[in-house]
């Protein structure tokens, strides 16, 4: 994650907030982007829904990588597919393509990342591992190389940690991919749950 900047949040401001469990010295984590006090504007939304449909895209080619034993930089070029083809509007008002911070998959461990160890990168050419806890970690730039915002939201991401089995595959948690209606909110999720969740059996 990364030490506190103890910078006040104000109404308005798009934030990222993240978890990260451990258990018997083993993370998980758990990252949401939402507009702190507010509803994201129009533009600010549309910056957010892409992350949104990126995570589905990456989660989809994890499940199909999984399935049929793909090698697994298969999920790193369908995440850059959708790239590709997605243009969301500037805040000058023209059309551009934000860009990726990282890797789409990482591996969990000892630490949150387990750095060193298990992302599928462009040149990750062996299959997913047989019995493995990944995250998937799609997140959207919003700024240029000197720090210019470009679009209306600086960082927006959703991480997850997730399980493979075998050619099973599911995210441990029941978050939605878009958490903005709990801002503020202490009801239950009710049925409105993370549509790759499925409980691991041991």
């Amino acid at each position: 994650m990364g030490p506190a900047t103890n910078k006040v949040i104000y109404k308005g401001d798009i934030v990222s907030l993240g978890l990260s469990p451990t258990f018997n010295g083993y993370h998980g984590v758990v990252r949401r982007t939402v507009r702190a006090g507010a509803e994201p504007t129009p533009e600010q939304r549309s910056f957010i829904k892409a992350v949104e449909d990126l995570y589905v895209v990456v989660m989809n080619a994890v499940k199909e990588a999984a399935e049929k034993e793909l090698p697994s930089n298969y999920i790193d070029q369908q995440g850059k597919k959708y790239l590709e083809n997605l243009k969301l509007k500037t805040v000058k008002g023209y059309t551009a393509t934000p860009h990726e911070p990282y890797t789409f998959v990482h591996n969990m461990g000892c630490s949150e990342c387990q750095e060193g160890y298990g992302a599928v990168t462009p040149y990750t050419t062996n299959p997913l591992g047989k019995q493995v806890g990944l995250a998937i970690d799609v997140a959207l730039v919003g700024f240029d190389e000197k720090g210019e915002l470009i679009f209306p939201v600086r960082y927006a991401v959703i991480e997850d940690a997730f399980w493979k089995k075998g050619k099973d595959v599911g995210v441990y948690n029941k978050l939605p991919l878009n958490v903005q209606h709990l801002v503020g909110n202490l009801k239950p999720l009710d049925g409105n749950i993370n549509p790759y969740y499925k409980k691991f059996k041991i």
